[in-house]
């Protein structure tokens, strides 16, 4: 089993790769922060924030649930963004996309 905690805080971090792979989670913030590979597959989080932060792979997230998931200034790239993912309800503000950015790649966020 993964990281399980109500509440995640993440403040001006740096990391090559950071993983909420099996993780449950009520609320988590990534802020400040810059992430080379993120990945959450078989993941349930009610609600990701990610503010003022750069993220440059986002890999599998097959089989996670998120309920609300926030963008607000944040730098986007590569292929497979939240690919796999189910989220409910998602908010964007000022997003930077690369070129190679794809919100939606090969296996579609699932949005109801």
């Amino acid at each position: 089993m993964g990281l399980q905690s109500q509440h995640v805080l993440i403040d001006k971090c740096r990391a090559n790769y950071f993983s909420l792979y099996k993780a449950i989670i009520n609320k988590i913030l990534l802020i400040n922060s810059y992430f080379e590979e993120i990945v959450a597959g078989k993941s349930r989080i009610s609600t990701i924030a990610l503010e003022k932060s750069t993220i440059n792979s986002i890999g599998n997230w097959s089989e996670t649930k998120i309920d609300h998931m926030s963008l607000n200034d944040v730098t986007l790239s590569g292929d497979q963004i939240f690919s796999g993912a189910e989220i409910k309800s998602l908010s964007t503000k000022n997003i930077i996309k690369e070129d190679s950015f794809k919100l939606i790649s090969d296996q579609p966020i699932k949005l109801h």
